[in-house]
């Protein structure tokens, strides 16, 4: 059976607090390599499976998706199999939270691909002081990007928000499906996040599943990314958090995309 390479993607091949998209010719190349040698090489992450999709075609990636912090799986050519039972409730939130919203003047609201328009869009023509950028893509998980509005320029600003983290979290309902709302102070992006799955469940269903791995290599950079499973061995890259790095099998010496590119030279 082949090697299976499993890659994060924030703060693991990207930097989350730098909006790029990932074009570096050297993963490009190592991946292909490795390809050809007969590994599987994909990505387990805490992002959508859509977006997911895309980075993983433009890298050139071979192998199986985990997403959604293990709440999606899929395999090349294979419908996705949604893991957690937490997508019944996700869409009955984001109605409550786009309501909530609306009722506010103050605060304009987008509702498709937030990370690209976040990235791309600097300026907007709205007269709202907030920008709420709602992730359509995510089925089991809910996921906002927050942006204060200055002379129509979009600006990261954090009391912003925690003002829409104290707006919205008392509507939120209990759930024992769902996290409680979670503020990134980083990327000023709040998510509630499914409770059934993990990382861990999504990667060993998806090898009870298609069995076509016993040597499982998960490249990371925090206990997020750890995989309690015997056969999969832990890499971290340099910009890895010290937890992590105690459990890796090996830590690169390069940060985000050096170290992967790292990584993979060495297996």
């Amino acid at each position: 059976m082949s090697k299976l390479v499993l890659f994060d993607w924030d703060d693991t091949i990207v930097n989350s607090g730098i909006p790029c998209q990932n074009d570096d010719n050297q993963l490009k190349n190592i991946i292909q390599a490795k390809v050809n040698e007969g590994y599987w090489i994909g990505l387990n992450s805490n992002t959508p499976l859509k977006r997911l999709q895309s980075w993983w075609a433009q890298l050139g990636m071979n192998g199986p998706i985990v997403a959604e912090k293990g709440a999606v799986i899929w395999w090349p050519n294979a419908q996705e199999i949604v893991v957690s039972q937490s997508s019944e409730f996700v869409f009955e939130i984001l109605q409550e939270l786009v309501l909530l919203c609306m009722k506010r003047t103050d605060i304009g609201l987008f509702f498709g691909d937030n990370a690209y328009f976040i990235n791309s869009i600097n300026r907007l023509d709205i007269s709202n002081n907030i920008l709420v950028a709602l992730d359509a893509y995510r089925v089991c998980s809910i996921g906002m990007f927050v942006r204060k509005i200055s002379d129509g320029y979009l600006i990261q600003d954090h009391e912003t928000t925690n003002q829409i983290f104290r707006l919205i979290s008392p509507v939120i309902p209990s759930n024992s499906l769902l996290s409680d709302l979670k503020l990134y102070s980083r990327m000023d992006f709040l998510s509630i996040m499914p409770l059934d799955a993990d990382k861990t469940r999504g990667v060993q269903l998806l090898l009870e599943k298609w069995q076509r791995s016993t040597d499982v290599i998960m490249v990371g950079d925090s206990m997020e990314d750890y995989i309690d499973l015997p056969q999969v061995r832990h890499f971290a890259v340099g910009n890895a958090h010290n937890d992590f790095k105690k459990k890796a099998y090996k830590i690169a010496k390069s940060n985000y995309t050096r170290g992967c590119i790292e990584i993979l030279s060495s297996v």
